[in-house]
Protein backbone atom coordinates (compact mmCIF):
# COMPACT_ATOMS: atom_id res chain seq x y z
CA UNK A 1 0.00 0.00 0.00
CA UNK A 2 1.46 3.68 -0.67
CA UNK A 3 1.48 6.17 1.38
CA UNK A 4 -1.61 6.98 3.49
CA UNK A 5 -3.29 10.20 1.94
CA UNK A 6 -4.64 12.79 3.99
CA UNK A 7 -8.19 12.99 4.79
CA UNK A 8 -8.65 16.52 3.81
CA UNK A 9 -6.76 15.36 0.25
CA UNK A 10 -9.18 12.24 -0.97
CA UNK A 11 -12.41 13.94 -1.27
CA UNK A 12 -11.07 17.12 -3.00
CA UNK A 13 -9.24 14.29 -5.53
CA UNK A 14 -11.81 12.09 -6.18
CA UNK A 15 -14.50 15.00 -7.13
CA UNK A 16 -12.34 16.39 -9.94
CA UNK A 17 -13.53 12.94 -11.23
CA UNK A 18 -17.02 13.27 -11.08
CA UNK A 19 -19.01 13.81 -13.71
CA UNK A 20 -22.80 15.78 -12.87
CA UNK A 21 -25.50 13.99 -14.42
CA UNK A 22 -28.13 15.10 -16.40
CA UNK A 23 -31.65 16.33 -14.49
CA UNK A 24 -34.60 15.08 -15.22
CA UNK A 25 -38.30 16.10 -15.64
CA UNK A 26 -40.87 14.21 -13.34
CA UNK A 27 -44.54 14.83 -12.73
CA UNK A 28 -44.94 16.25 -8.92
CA UNK A 29 -45.97 12.97 -7.42
CA UNK A 30 -43.38 10.94 -8.34
CA UNK A 31 -40.51 14.02 -7.12
CA UNK A 32 -41.01 12.81 -3.32
CA UNK A 33 -37.43 11.48 -1.90
CA UNK A 34 -35.96 13.43 -5.03
CA UNK A 35 -33.12 15.93 -4.74
CA UNK A 36 -34.48 19.33 -6.69
CA UNK A 37 -31.94 20.01 -9.73
CA UNK A 38 -33.63 23.76 -10.28
CA UNK A 39 -35.21 26.19 -7.60
CA UNK A 40 -38.78 26.16 -7.95
CA UNK A 41 -40.53 29.80 -8.03
CA UNK A 42 -43.84 30.68 -7.47
CA UNK A 43 -45.76 31.38 -10.35
CA UNK A 44 -48.29 33.74 -8.25
CA UNK A 45 -48.90 35.21 -4.92
CA UNK A 46 -49.53 33.31 -2.25
CA UNK A 47 -52.52 34.38 -0.89
CA UNK A 48 -53.53 35.23 -4.46
CA UNK A 49 -55.68 37.49 -2.48
CA UNK A 50 -56.39 39.43 0.52
CA UNK A 51 -58.29 36.47 2.48
CA UNK A 52 -60.15 35.88 5.48
CA UNK A 53 -58.54 33.69 8.28
CA UNK A 54 -62.19 32.74 9.75
CA UNK A 55 -65.91 32.23 9.41
CA UNK A 56 -67.06 35.65 10.24
CA UNK A 57 -67.56 39.12 9.17
CA UNK A 58 -65.93 41.80 6.60
CA UNK A 59 -65.73 45.44 7.89
CA UNK A 60 -63.79 48.13 6.84
CA UNK A 61 -62.12 48.95 10.84
CA UNK A 62 -62.56 52.35 10.53
CA UNK A 63 -66.27 52.08 10.97
CA UNK A 64 -65.76 50.93 14.29
CA UNK A 65 -65.58 54.43 15.75
CA UNK A 66 -68.05 55.74 18.69
CA UNK A 67 -68.67 58.94 16.57
CA UNK A 68 -70.39 56.83 14.17
CA UNK A 69 -74.07 57.10 13.51
CA UNK A 70 -74.22 52.98 13.86
CA UNK A 71 -72.98 53.03 16.84
CA UNK A 72 -75.39 52.57 19.88
CA UNK A 73 -75.22 51.23 23.61
CA UNK A 74 -71.57 50.67 23.35
CA UNK A 75 -72.30 48.91 20.01
CA UNK A 76 -71.66 48.86 16.16
CA UNK A 77 -74.86 48.15 14.58
CA UNK A 78 -73.86 47.01 10.92
CA UNK A 79 -76.05 46.70 8.31
CA UNK A 80 -75.39 43.04 6.72
CA UNK A 81 -75.34 43.06 2.39
CA UNK A 82 -74.50 40.09 1.29
CA UNK A 83 -72.27 36.79 1.78
CA UNK A 84 -68.87 35.13 -0.07
CA UNK A 85 -67.88 31.96 0.32
CA UNK A 86 -64.54 30.49 -0.76
CA UNK A 87 -64.61 30.85 -4.55
CA UNK A 88 -66.99 33.43 -4.72
CA UNK A 89 -65.54 37.04 -5.25
CA UNK A 90 -67.38 40.25 -3.98
CA UNK A 91 -68.80 42.60 -7.08
CA UNK A 92 -69.17 45.83 -5.07
CA UNK A 93 -66.88 47.37 -2.70
CA UNK A 94 -67.98 47.41 0.88
CA UNK A 95 -70.22 51.15 1.67
CA UNK A 96 -69.62 52.38 5.29
CA UNK A 97 -71.94 51.48 7.64
CA UNK A 98 -72.20 47.72 6.00
CA UNK A 99 -70.15 44.34 6.64
CA UNK A 100 -70.29 41.18 4.55
CA UNK A 101 -70.69 37.72 6.00
CA UNK A 102 -67.56 36.07 4.40
CA UNK A 103 -65.96 32.14 5.38
CA UNK A 104 -62.82 31.17 5.69
CA UNK A 105 -60.62 31.26 2.67
CA UNK A 106 -63.21 33.89 0.68
CA UNK A 107 -61.15 37.17 -0.86
CA UNK A 108 -61.94 40.44 1.00
CA UNK A 109 -64.39 42.69 -0.61
CA UNK A 110 -63.20 45.85 -1.82
CA UNK A 111 -62.34 48.38 1.06
CA UNK A 112 -62.78 45.71 4.06
CA UNK A 113 -59.79 45.59 5.83
CA UNK A 114 -60.74 43.05 9.06
CA UNK A 115 -62.63 40.51 9.95
CA UNK A 116 -65.11 39.91 12.83
CA UNK A 117 -64.98 35.97 13.84
CA UNK A 118 -68.76 35.22 13.76
CA UNK A 119 -68.26 34.15 17.98
CA UNK A 120 -67.85 38.27 18.64
CA UNK A 121 -70.90 38.55 16.48
CA UNK A 122 -74.67 38.81 17.38
CA UNK A 123 -76.55 38.81 14.41
CA UNK A 124 -80.36 40.17 13.89
CA UNK A 125 -82.43 38.29 11.98
CA UNK A 126 -86.12 39.63 11.48
CA UNK A 127 -89.30 37.36 11.73
CA UNK A 128 -89.65 35.32 8.71
CA UNK A 129 -86.20 35.39 7.22
CA UNK A 130 -83.67 33.13 7.20
CA UNK A 131 -80.22 35.49 6.82
CA UNK A 132 -79.35 38.22 9.38
CA UNK A 133 -80.23 41.83 9.02
CA UNK A 134 -77.72 43.28 10.92
CA UNK A 135 -74.19 42.36 12.74
CA UNK A 136 -73.12 43.79 16.11
CA UNK A 137 -70.57 43.70 17.30
CA UNK A 138 -69.29 45.24 20.90
CA UNK A 139 -65.22 45.47 20.02
CA UNK A 140 -63.37 47.33 17.79
CA UNK A 141 -61.06 45.45 15.51
CA UNK A 142 -57.50 46.65 14.12
CA UNK A 143 -56.83 46.95 10.88
CA UNK A 144 -55.32 43.30 9.21
CA UNK A 145 -57.70 41.34 12.18
CA UNK A 146 -57.83 37.66 11.29
CA UNK A 147 -56.75 38.38 7.63
CA UNK A 148 -53.78 37.08 6.02
CA UNK A 149 -52.49 40.16 3.27
CA UNK A 150 -52.13 38.85 -0.73
CA UNK A 151 -48.68 37.84 -1.22
CA UNK A 152 -47.92 37.40 2.49
CA UNK A 153 -46.49 34.40 2.22
CA UNK A 154 -45.21 34.00 -1.24
CA UNK A 155 -44.67 36.76 -3.57
CA UNK A 156 -44.81 35.78 -7.53
CA UNK A 157 -41.14 34.97 -8.64
CA UNK A 158 -40.01 34.67 -5.11
CA UNK A 159 -37.58 30.91 -4.33
CA UNK A 160 -40.23 28.72 -2.64
CA UNK A 161 -38.15 25.58 -3.27
CA UNK A 162 -34.05 25.91 -3.02
CA UNK A 163 -31.86 23.57 -5.85
CA UNK A 164 -30.81 20.73 -4.27
CA UNK A 165 -33.81 20.23 -1.56
CA UNK A 166 -34.73 16.81 -0.92
CA UNK A 167 -38.47 16.96 -2.21
CA UNK A 168 -40.68 15.43 0.62
CA UNK A 169 -44.20 14.91 1.59
CA UNK A 170 -44.81 18.05 3.02
CA UNK A 171 -43.33 19.74 -0.39
CA UNK A 172 -46.17 18.48 -2.71
CA UNK A 173 -48.49 20.96 -1.62
CA UNK A 174 -46.52 23.90 -1.95
CA UNK A 175 -45.24 22.79 -4.85
CA UNK A 176 -49.06 22.01 -6.30
CA UNK A 177 -49.83 25.72 -5.07
CA UNK A 178 -47.58 27.56 -7.56
CA UNK A 179 -48.07 25.16 -10.34
CA UNK A 180 -44.90 22.90 -10.32
CA UNK A 181 -46.81 19.79 -11.95
CA UNK A 182 -43.49 19.18 -13.42
CA UNK A 183 -40.08 19.43 -11.40
CA UNK A 184 -36.64 19.11 -12.33
CA UNK A 185 -35.07 16.70 -10.24
CA UNK A 186 -31.28 15.64 -10.20
CA UNK A 187 -30.94 11.87 -11.31
CA UNK A 188 -30.89 8.80 -9.22
CA UNK A 189 -27.52 7.62 -9.91
CA UNK A 190 -27.34 3.67 -10.26
CA UNK A 191 -24.75 2.73 -7.67
CA UNK A 192 -23.42 -1.10 -8.29
CA UNK A 193 -22.84 -2.88 -4.79
CA UNK A 194 -20.77 -5.86 -4.97
CA UNK A 195 -19.54 -7.88 -1.69
CA UNK A 196 -16.57 -10.15 -1.90
CA UNK A 197 -15.25 -13.09 0.19
CA UNK A 198 -15.47 -16.41 0.21
CA UNK A 199 -16.54 -16.54 4.11
CA UNK A 200 -20.07 -14.67 2.72
CA UNK A 201 -23.45 -15.93 2.60
CA UNK A 202 -26.48 -14.38 1.64
CA UNK A 203 -28.37 -12.83 4.75
CA UNK A 204 -31.29 -15.43 4.31
CA UNK A 205 -29.00 -18.55 5.32
CA UNK A 206 -27.89 -20.42 7.65
CA UNK A 207 -23.80 -19.86 7.94
CA UNK A 208 -21.83 -22.73 8.24
CA UNK A 209 -18.59 -23.40 10.04
CA UNK A 210 -16.02 -20.34 9.20
CA UNK A 211 -19.08 -18.50 6.91
CA UNK A 212 -20.99 -14.74 8.11
CA UNK A 213 -23.98 -13.45 6.39
CA UNK A 214 -23.29 -10.43 3.72
CA UNK A 215 -24.18 -7.46 5.86
CA UNK A 216 -22.52 -4.93 4.04
CA UNK A 217 -23.94 -5.27 0.82
CA UNK A 218 -27.28 -4.70 2.17
CA UNK A 219 -26.43 -1.91 4.33
CA UNK A 220 -24.38 -0.56 1.26
CA UNK A 221 -27.58 -0.57 -0.72
CA UNK A 222 -29.74 1.11 2.47
CA UNK A 223 -26.74 3.87 2.67
CA UNK A 224 -27.21 4.33 -1.62
CA UNK A 225 -31.07 4.57 -1.36
CA UNK A 226 -30.68 7.91 1.33
CA UNK A 227 -28.37 9.52 -0.86
CA UNK A 228 -31.46 9.47 -3.22
CA UNK A 229 -29.14 6.75 -6.08
CA UNK A 230 -30.90 3.45 -6.60
CA UNK A 231 -28.11 0.68 -5.81
CA UNK A 232 -27.99 -2.59 -8.07
CA UNK A 233 -27.32 -5.34 -5.67
CA UNK A 234 -25.02 -7.48 -7.88
CA UNK A 235 -24.64 -10.39 -5.67
CA UNK A 236 -21.18 -11.77 -4.11
CA UNK A 237 -18.20 -12.26 -5.72
CA UNK A 238 -15.42 -15.17 -4.39
CA UNK A 239 -12.03 -14.61 -3.60
CA UNK A 240 -11.27 -15.71 -7.33
CA UNK A 241 -9.84 -13.40 -10.29
CA UNK A 242 -12.67 -15.17 -12.63
CA UNK A 243 -15.67 -14.16 -10.48
CA UNK A 244 -14.51 -10.99 -9.46
CA UNK A 245 -13.80 -9.71 -13.01
CA UNK A 246 -17.24 -11.12 -14.06
CA UNK A 247 -18.81 -9.09 -11.01
CA UNK A 248 -17.04 -5.94 -11.57
CA UNK A 249 -17.31 -6.12 -15.79
CA UNK A 250 -21.43 -5.92 -14.90
CA UNK A 251 -20.81 -3.11 -12.09
CA UNK A 252 -19.08 -0.62 -13.75
CA UNK A 253 -22.53 -0.65 -16.52
CA UNK A 254 -24.02 1.38 -13.27
CA UNK A 255 -22.84 5.61 -12.55
CA UNK A 256 -20.89 4.57 -9.53
CA UNK A 257 -19.58 0.75 -8.26
CA UNK A 258 -19.36 -0.07 -4.79
CA UNK A 259 -17.23 -2.90 -3.20
CA UNK A 260 -16.86 -4.50 -0.06
CA UNK A 261 -14.04 -6.58 1.49
CA UNK A 262 -10.92 -7.36 -0.51
CA UNK A 263 -8.90 -4.33 -0.65
CA UNK A 264 -6.29 -4.61 2.19
CA UNK A 265 -2.62 -6.96 2.35
CA UNK A 266 -4.25 -9.98 2.60
CA UNK A 267 -3.37 -13.38 0.07
CA UNK A 268 -7.19 -13.12 -0.86
CA UNK A 269 -7.45 -9.30 -1.16
CA UNK A 270 -8.00 -9.44 -5.13
CA UNK A 271 -10.24 -6.58 -5.82
CA UNK A 272 -7.48 -3.89 -6.51
CA UNK A 273 -5.74 -6.39 -8.84
CA UNK A 274 -9.04 -7.11 -10.13
CA UNK A 275 -9.84 -3.59 -11.06
CA UNK A 276 -7.10 -3.12 -12.51
CA UNK A 277 -7.59 -5.78 -14.89
CA UNK A 278 -10.44 -4.56 -16.12
CA UNK A 279 -9.43 -1.60 -17.26
CA UNK A 280 -10.18 0.97 -13.39
CA UNK A 281 -7.19 3.42 -12.76
CA UNK A 282 -6.20 3.76 -9.47
CA UNK A 283 -6.40 7.05 -7.43
CA UNK A 284 -6.42 6.50 -3.89
CA UNK A 285 -5.20 3.46 -2.06
CA UNK A 286 -4.87 3.74 1.78
CA UNK A 287 -6.33 6.75 3.50
CA UNK A 288 -4.67 8.80 7.35
CA UNK A 289 -8.08 7.20 8.43
CA UNK A 290 -9.27 5.25 11.13
CA UNK A 291 -11.24 3.24 10.27
CA UNK A 292 -11.34 3.02 6.43
CA UNK A 293 -7.40 2.73 6.08
CA UNK A 294 -7.40 0.60 3.53
CA UNK A 295 -9.76 2.46 1.13
CA UNK A 296 -9.33 1.98 -2.78
CA UNK A 297 -10.80 4.47 -5.01
CA UNK A 298 -10.46 4.41 -9.24
CA UNK A 299 -12.01 5.77 -12.13
CA UNK A 300 -12.95 4.04 -14.97
CA UNK A 301 -12.77 6.02 -18.40
CA UNK A 302 -13.78 3.64 -21.23
CA UNK A 303 -17.49 4.71 -21.70
CA UNK A 304 -19.04 8.36 -22.42
CA UNK A 305 -18.46 9.64 -18.89
CA UNK A 306 -15.52 8.34 -16.40
CA UNK A 307 -17.04 6.16 -13.43
CA UNK A 308 -15.86 6.34 -10.07
CA UNK A 309 -15.02 2.99 -8.53
CA UNK A 310 -15.05 2.18 -4.94
CA UNK A 311 -12.96 -0.44 -2.62
CA UNK A 312 -14.27 -0.14 0.54
CA UNK A 313 -13.11 -2.36 3.45
CA UNK A 314 -14.88 -5.06 4.86
CA UNK A 315 -15.77 -4.03 8.19
CA UNK A 316 -19.23 -3.05 8.94
CA UNK A 317 -17.87 0.51 10.77
CA UNK A 318 -15.22 1.38 7.85
CA UNK A 319 -17.78 0.21 5.37
CA UNK A 320 -20.25 2.95 6.74
CA UNK A 321 -17.35 6.00 8.06
CA UNK A 322 -15.65 5.55 4.24
CA UNK A 323 -19.42 6.08 3.21
CA UNK A 324 -20.49 8.91 4.19
CA UNK A 325 -17.39 10.47 4.07
CA UNK A 326 -16.37 9.86 0.76
CA UNK A 327 -19.18 8.39 -0.87
CA UNK A 328 -22.47 10.44 -0.41
CA UNK A 329 -20.25 13.51 -1.20
CA UNK A 330 -19.45 12.19 -4.39
CA UNK A 331 -23.45 11.00 -5.02
CA UNK A 332 -24.28 14.80 -4.14
CA UNK A 333 -21.59 16.12 -6.59
CA UNK A 334 -23.38 13.87 -8.96
CA UNK A 335 -26.79 15.14 -8.30
CA UNK A 336 -25.71 18.59 -8.91
CA UNK A 337 -24.92 19.48 -5.34
CA UNK A 338 -21.93 22.51 -5.48
CA UNK A 339 -21.81 21.90 -1.46
CA UNK A 340 -21.49 17.76 -0.97
CA UNK A 341 -19.69 17.71 2.35
CA UNK A 342 -19.63 15.86 4.41
CA UNK A 343 -21.04 18.11 6.82
CA UNK A 344 -20.07 18.65 10.05
CA UNK A 345 -21.43 20.40 13.14
CA UNK A 346 -19.99 21.27 16.19
CA UNK A 347 -21.09 19.66 19.72
CA UNK A 348 -19.79 19.58 22.92
CA UNK A 349 -18.39 16.37 24.79
CA UNK A 350 -20.60 14.92 27.39
CA UNK A 351 -17.51 13.67 29.55
CA UNK A 352 -14.09 13.33 29.49
CA UNK A 353 -12.39 11.32 26.03
CA UNK A 354 -9.08 10.05 25.42
CA UNK A 355 -7.77 8.77 22.21
CA UNK A 356 -5.10 7.51 20.89
CA UNK A 357 -3.24 6.72 17.71
CA UNK A 358 -1.64 8.24 14.65
CA UNK A 359 -4.74 8.95 12.92
CA UNK A 360 -7.95 10.90 12.19
CA UNK A 361 -10.09 8.54 14.29
CA UNK A 362 -14.43 8.57 13.63
CA UNK A 363 -16.27 7.37 16.52
CA UNK A 364 -19.72 5.94 16.42
CA UNK A 365 -21.53 8.58 19.17
CA UNK A 366 -24.79 9.96 20.00
CA UNK A 367 -25.94 13.23 19.43
CA UNK A 368 -28.40 15.05 21.74
CA UNK A 369 -29.82 18.21 22.20
CA UNK A 370 -29.58 19.16 26.15
CA UNK A 371 -29.48 22.20 28.00
CA UNK A 372 -29.53 24.22 25.36
CA UNK A 373 -27.09 23.08 22.90
CA UNK A 374 -25.36 19.95 21.13
CA UNK A 375 -23.97 17.27 23.50
CA UNK A 376 -22.50 14.08 21.94
CA UNK A 377 -21.08 10.98 23.63
CA UNK A 378 -18.71 8.63 21.86
CA UNK A 379 -19.93 5.17 22.34
CA UNK A 380 -17.64 2.14 23.41
CA UNK A 381 -16.83 -0.28 20.67
CA UNK A 382 -14.71 -2.98 19.89
CA UNK A 383 -13.24 -1.77 16.66
CA UNK A 384 -14.37 -1.90 13.15
CA UNK A 385 -16.37 -5.57 13.15
CA UNK A 386 -18.30 -4.10 16.31
CA UNK A 387 -21.91 -4.25 13.51
CA UNK A 388 -23.92 -3.54 16.99
CA UNK A 389 -22.89 -0.20 17.89
CA UNK A 390 -24.25 1.33 14.34
CA UNK A 391 -27.50 0.85 15.30
CA UNK A 392 -27.11 2.44 18.63
CA UNK A 393 -25.52 5.53 16.87
CA UNK A 394 -27.01 8.44 15.23
CA UNK A 395 -23.98 10.44 14.23
CA UNK A 396 -19.95 10.11 13.93
CA UNK A 397 -17.60 12.10 15.97
CA UNK A 398 -14.16 12.92 15.05
CA UNK A 399 -10.79 13.37 16.62
CA UNK A 400 -7.98 14.16 14.91
CA UNK A 401 -4.83 12.61 15.39
CA UNK A 402 -2.45 15.48 17.16
CA UNK A 403 -4.54 15.19 20.06
CA UNK A 404 -5.15 12.86 22.74
CA UNK A 405 -7.58 14.45 25.90
CA UNK A 406 -10.47 16.31 25.46
CA UNK A 407 -12.22 17.64 28.58
CA UNK A 408 -15.58 17.26 28.94
CA UNK A 409 -17.26 20.23 27.48
CA UNK A 410 -14.55 20.52 24.43
CA UNK A 411 -16.58 21.03 21.35
CA UNK A 412 -15.85 18.36 18.32
CA UNK A 413 -16.14 17.98 15.13
CA UNK A 414 -19.61 15.44 14.53
CA UNK A 415 -21.60 14.24 11.43
CA UNK A 416 -24.80 13.00 11.75
CA UNK A 417 -25.85 10.15 10.40
CA UNK A 418 -29.37 9.97 7.89
CA UNK A 419 -32.02 8.70 10.05
CA UNK A 420 -30.45 9.82 13.12
CA UNK A 421 -32.92 10.10 16.18
CA UNK A 422 -32.45 12.51 19.12
CA UNK A 423 -35.22 10.82 20.93
CA UNK A 424 -35.65 11.69 24.22
CA UNK A 425 -34.05 15.64 23.41
CA UNK A 426 -35.79 18.78 22.69
CA UNK A 427 -34.48 19.81 19.05
CA UNK A 428 -32.99 22.83 18.19
CA UNK A 429 -34.93 24.92 15.88
CA UNK A 430 -33.13 25.33 12.25
CA UNK A 431 -30.85 23.56 13.40
CA UNK A 432 -30.05 20.23 11.15
CA UNK A 433 -30.04 16.33 13.47
CA UNK A 434 -28.72 13.49 12.33
CA UNK A 435 -29.39 12.17 13.06
CA UNK A 436 -15.93 5.08 24.67
CA UNK A 437 -12.65 4.31 23.63
CA UNK A 438 -11.15 2.06 20.93
CA UNK A 439 -8.43 -0.30 22.24
CA UNK A 440 -8.18 -2.42 18.93
CA UNK A 441 -4.98 -2.03 16.51
CA UNK A 442 -5.48 -1.55 13.39
CA UNK A 443 -9.28 -1.29 12.45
Amino acid sequence: MAQLLPLQDVLQQLLRHVPCLPAEQKPLQEAVGRVLAQAVLADRDIPPWTKSMMDGYAVRSQDLRPDTPWYRKNRWQLRVVGELTAGGVATAALEPGTTLKIMTGAPLPPGADAVAMIEQVEEVTPEGRTEPEFAVLSSRLAPGENVLPQGSVVRRGEQVLPRGWVVRPQDVGLLAEVGAVQVAVAPCPRVGVLATGDELVPPEEQPGPGQIRNSNGPMLAALARSASARPEPLGIARDCGEDLARRIARGLECDLLLLSGGVSKGTRDLVPAALRRCGVEELVHGVALKPGKPLWVGVYRREERPRLVFGLPGNPMSTLVCFELFVRPVLRRMQGQTEPGPHFQQAELAAEFRHRGGRTTLYPARLEWKQGRWQVTPLRWQGSADIQVLSQSNALARFEAHRQHWPAGSCVPVLPLPGGSTAGAATEPDTPLPGGVCDQGEC
